[in-house]
């Protein structure tokens, strides 16, 4: 078979899988959704929308373990919906997308080794390369609209999280 039509038929099904694991995904019932991003977590407190749409995350023990914040961005044809989990030093442990972006330009952004680069870290680690010297993270090639909207969405969720972590 032709390496470019084996590559297509690879892409492909990364979407089908990508895209039925997001569609899987109702981001309005964040509370369903937490175990997802902390599997460790005992439950998800009362929401709160002052600020924005945050839930308290708390440990099998009852203490408060994290975050939860549901963020929007303006993608390249659709919005960028997240829900990001932060611990309580403000800084990414997971997050979930929902997006309807082009497949192809977005097949990069869904992989896992993609989300891990965000992992661990904070509003301040949270720059790309090209805007930033000391930016860790690199663009998308060709979705760089797209990955700046999860980007900044990102950077949204821990900048309230900075803020509401210090009351």
């Amino acid at each position: 078979m032709n390496r470019r039509i084996k590559s297509g038929l690879r892409s492909f099904c990364l979407i089908l899988f990508a895209a039925s694991a997001v569609s899987a995904m109702e981001l309005a019932d964040i509370e369903k959704q937490y175990l997802k991003i902390f599997p460790e977590a005992g439950s998800v407190g009362q929401a709160d929308y002052k600020d924005g749409r945050y839930y308290p995350v708390m440990d099998k023990s009852g203490k408060q373990c994290g975050l939860i914040i549901y963020t929007e961005k303006k993608g390249y044809e659709a919005p960028i919906k997240l829900i990001v989990g932060l611990n309580l030093d403000a800084h990414i442990v997971n997050y979930l997308m929902s997006q309807r972006e082009t497949p192809h330009y977005v097949s990069e952004i869904i992989k896992p080794e993609f989300k891990e680069r965000f992992k661990g870290k904070g509003k301040e680690q949270l720059r790309f390369k090209k805007d930033d010297p000391a930016g860790e993270i690199d663009a998308v090639t060709g979705a760089t609209v797209t990955s700046r909207a999860l980007l900044d969405g990102l950077r949204e969720a821990a900048t309230l999280a900075e803020e509401i972590l210090k009351k």
